[in-house]
């Protein structure tokens, strides 16, 4: 029986800002074929900008959420961008921070988890339900 998959994502790593993020979902029937793609993003500065706060009016509890078309199955590619590089000049002094993603297939939760997050090199998550 074909459901909706509901995707979100949030933190609450203080600089977040330095990141642009990007949620897609594909979703496909019972033969594998690929119905639609939905996607969501949060852009907030072009790569490169090296930003030294965030910009005025930052929602520092930002979130995304996608919802598929009723499906069979989902892919999740999860696109977390750096367009400014932490402050610290020591690779060690930037630790991994955590996205929270949560799945959702109709009422019934398939995935709840914290991915790390290089810092440096931001990260690109795939999930398929």
């Amino acid at each position: 029986m074909s459901e909706s998959f509901s995707v979100a994502l949030n933190s609450s790593f203080a600089e977040l800002w330095r990141y642009n993020i990007a949620v897609v979902v594909a979703g496909f029937d019972a033969d594998g074929e690929q119905l639609e793609v939905k996607s969501a993003q949060s852009h907030i500065a072009d790569v490169g900008a090296n930003l030294k706060v965030a910009p005025e009016g930052y929602n520092r509890h930002r979130s995304l959420s996608v919802v598929s078309v009723p499906c069979e199955s989902v892919e999740v590619l999860i696109y977390i961008i750096p367009h400014t590089l932490p402050s610290a000049k020591d690779i060690a002094d930037a630790k991994p921070f955590n996205i929270h993603v949560t799945v959702s297939r109709g009422e019934l939760s398939i995935h709840d988890a914290q991915h790390s997050v290089n810092q440096w090199s931001g990260d690109s998550i795939t999930l398929k339900f």
